[in-house]
Parts: structure tokens; sequence; C-alpha cells
């Protein structure tokens, strides 16, 4: 053990016994304690629910590749060009973002759509854009 962390092992150990508590017993605290400290108050707390959602081909029901004709990939970059910004990974359009709203890829590029009780009728709308631009 370094010098650094023997005086920190050992100003925790003191701390401890300060309090009269055993070391496992400080390191719990003080966990709770940073813990509470960072977490929301009652009146932010809000139910919501995430959907993932495969894209499908309107004719075939097959899902739809990320790349090639037709892919994900060219449905983000149509939407991109219409005002979206894109963000990039890896040189892998993933994620476009526009007044506020943003769409997301996640593996397999599913694309899920996150419902509070104010964002229902945003999500809704976003789903139409999306199907207007890869229609």
């Amino acid at each position: 053990m370094n010098k650094r962390k023997a005086r920190r092992q050992k100003r925790i150990m003191s701390d401890a016994k300060k309090y009269g508590l055993t070391l496992r017993d400080f390191q719990v605290d003080t966990v709770a304690r940073y813990l509470g400290r960072h977490e929301k108050h009652e009146a932010d707390n809000k139910i919501g629910v995430e959907f993932e959602h495969l894209i499908l081909d309107g004719r075939s029901l097959e899902a739809v590749s990320y790349f090639g004709k037709a892919g994900v990939e060219e449905t983000l970059a149509k939407m991109q060009s219409k005002g979206w910004h894109g963000e990039h990974e890896n040189d892998y359009l993933l994620a476009l973002e526009r007044d506020g709203t943003r769409i997301t890829l996640e593996p397999g590029a599913r694309s899920p759509i996150r419902a509070e009780h104010q964002a229902s009728k945003d999500d809704h709308r976003d789903r139409n854009r999306i199907s207007t631009v890869s229609r």
C-alpha cells in the first residue's frame, strides 16, 4: 500500500472511531449521506416508460438494417438534411436533435420512445416526422 493510501485509510479509521462506529458502519454511513445529498426532491419525481422499437420495412415487416439503401443511417441522414443536428460516434450517425427533441439509436438499430406525462405528445409528433421522412 502506498503512503498516500495508508494515510487515507488511517484517517478513515480514526474518523470511524471518533463517531463510535466500526469501519464498515462508518463507510456505509458515508455512502448513505452522499446519496442522500444527491437524491431528487419528491416534487421532482416522475413516472415514465420506455418502449424499444425495431424499425421495420413496411412491406415485408423485416427489420431494417442500419446500413444500405433505405437503411436506418440513410433515414437519419435525410432527417439531418431537413434541419436535425446529427451526432456521430466512430463515423456512425447515431442520434439526432432538434428543438429539444432527441432521437437516439441503441444496439440493433432500435429506437426508444421515452414517455413522461408531459412528453407523450412530443414523442408522437416526432414518430410522425420519422415516418414521413422514411416513406
